[in-house]
């Protein structure tokens, strides 16, 4: 599967998938990786699909919570993507270590990517 390297909070880790991800995360978080990624890739494509269907306001209020819902599955999907070797000890001390989130983080749209790309791509 395919690494990708990025930056959160001027710290730079590598972000490496494996089958080992999906066991990880059910350990760590009691949730299936990929119902969390599926509801991230929905959150988006749903945003998308409405995009012209909808008032300003509506967007905007949609947006939020899409978003908001987005930033909450994509930190622990971040925090076991994290190489083993660099990943801190505990969610809990990865979170503190992290100083501001913003949607257009790159972290965010590399995790979303490494996500769709390795996990939710069909076979050919």
């Amino acid at each position: 599967m395919r690494t990708i390297e990025t930056t959160i909070s001027n710290k730079t880790y590598t972000l490496k998938p494996s089958a080992l991800t999906l066991y990880e995360y059910r350990q760590v978080f009691n949730k299936s990786f990929l119902e969390e990624v599926m509801q991230i890739s929905l959150n988006l494509a749903s945003y998308l699909e409405n995009e012209e269907k909808e008032t300003d306001i509506e967007k905007i209020n949609k947006l939020k919570g899409n978003l908001a819902d987005t930033v909450e599955r994509a930190l622990p999907i971040v925090y076991i993507l994290i190489e083993k070797t660099e990943r801190p000890k505990t969610y809990e001390k990865f979170l503190e270590s992290i100083e501001s989130i913003s949607i257009s983080d790159k972290w965010l749209i590399d995790t979303i990517e490494i996500c769709t790309g390795n996990f939710l791509t069909p076979l050919s």
